[in-house]
């Protein structure tokens, strides 16, 4: 993180959205080194299973709404993936009307349009 220009000692808190190595490998160490809170299903949260069986997205409403989730884009089709619940969580995350989007791997969308068209290319893949 610090090659990036992050300072971890400023970490509070760490969101996990799922327990995938990827999201939650480094979570003891944060713990440990900066006294970082773990996070998970406390914040305003909307359920979106479908890429892993306990998969979140938290969200905030400020000026804008924007939730912050990395299974948006799956993929949901390897072990313990769910196409079917995929296609129910995405539309949940349409009817958010999200203002910006910040998608764990590929990076933030907006305006409203924007993240509409995101959530909606991986939904119709589905089909």
């Amino acid at each position: 993180m610090r090659p990036w220009g992050f300072n971890p000692q400023k970490l509070s808190a760490a969101i996990a959205t799922h327990a995938h190595i990827d999201h939650i490998g480094a979570l003891h160490q944060f713990q440990e080194e900066f006294g970082v809170k773990v996070i998970a299903h406390q914040l305003e949260t909307i359920h979106i299973p479908g890429h892993t069986a306990g998969g979140i997205a938290v969200y905030v409403d400020m000026e804008k709404r924007i939730p912050f989730g990395q299974d948006i884009h799956g993929p949901y089709f390897f072990p313990g993936a769910d196409p079917g619940q995929a296609k129910i969580s995405l539309e949940r995350l349409i009817d958010l009307e999200a203002d910006i989007l910040c998608e764990g791997h590929f990076g933030i969308y907006q305006p409203k349009a924007v993240v509409k068209r995101y959530i909606e290319q991986y939904l119709f893949s589905l089909y």
